[in-house]
């Protein structure tokens, strides 16, 4: 667990590190869309969700609609399927 701890806590600082210069604050994200690859396991096991966790982003409005195993993860179109689905959760909330 060492390895995967230094990677969560990596990811965290990197998303944090995105959100200083620009004054963002985690809980001004009106969404966040994991690739989690690993969703099928336990939460805590979850890297891209405790990364984001740590980075304050806002966890009732990670996946709201499942990830990709929820939705299903075309291959070689993780990123079109990612930005879709956050596109159309936003026109919906708006």
């Amino acid at each position: 667990m060492a390895v995967g701890g230094a990677i969560v806590l990596t990811a965290a600082h990197v998303v944090r590190c995105v959100f200083e210069p620009t004054g963002i604050d985690g809980a001004q994200v009106d969404e966040v869309v994991l690739g989690d690859s690993n969703g099928a396991g336990e939460d805590n096991r979850n890297v891209g969700r405790m990364a984001a966790l740590l980075a304050g982003l806002p966890d009732d409005r990670t996946n709201p609609n499942g990830g990709a195993i929820a939705i299903g993860h075309p291959i070689g179109a993780s990123g079109a399927r990612i930005a879709g689905t956050v596109l159309r959760e936003l026109a919906r909330r708006n």
